[in-house]
């Protein structure tokens, strides 16, 4: 593995079980956010998007304001994943309609990505098509997964304030974000059994 790849691991742990602290989290969530980092910006903490995203997680100006980043603290490794982390739970927090860990890990990453409003069209989207009716209450089905309704990003009702997701973007950035993850947990898994044969 790429030591660049180490590097920031203490500082992501440290922030992952800072707010998502539930027992569930403490193995798998570190691992994702490296795998979204390594797809945000490949690890370097001066990373700069022609769209004006900053540094390791890749935070827009507005949301680094609204975790209340100064603007020369966007570069400095551990307030940008503190911050990105933060926004990670804040998105996370918003999916209680998921009843599925895994699932709402995706749907909070597409909401990093895009932003939750997007998200929120795409999920009535796929409720009302797998019903054919808008449902007042959230009946269980397949739309609660990311699988099913992520192809709704792509239906002309989804808009946020007239503008469309570049739904494309958002279905790769999930895609790859998740291989990654996985790729890692074995990388983990494995290093946790050679760790237990030395013992």
């Amino acid at each position: 593995m790429d030591k660049a790849e180490d590097l920031f691991d203490g500082l992501i742990t440290t922030y992952a079980h800072r707010f998502f602290s539930e027992e569930w989290a403490r193995a798998s969530v570190p691992l994702l956010i490296k795998a979204q980092i390594w797809q945000e910006s490949r690890f370097d903490p001066y990373a700069h998007s022609p769209a004006g995203a900053q540094g390791l997680m890749q935070l827009m100006p507005g949301t680094a304001r609204e975790m209340r980043l100064d603007t020369h603290e966007v570069f400095d490794p551990e307030k940008n994943i503190a911050a990105g982390i933060q926004y990670d739970r804040i998105q996370y927090d918003r999916f209680p309609e998921i009843p599925e860990r895994e699932e709402r890990l995706k749907f909070m990453l597409a909401a990093y990505n895009c932003g939750r409003g997007y998200i929120n069209q795409a999920l009535r989207l796929a409720r009302e098509t797998e019903f054919g009716f808008h449902p007042l209450a959230l009946i269980r089905g397949k739309w609660m997964t990311w699988q099913y309704s992520c192809r709704f990003l792509g239906s002309p009702e989804c808009t946020v304030a007239g503008r469309k997701p570049d739904f494309v973007q958002v279905w790769e950035y999930v895609e790859k974000v998740w291989k990654k993850y996985q790729e890692y947990r074995i990388q983990d898994s494995g290093v946790s059994n050679q760790e237990k044969k030395g013992g």
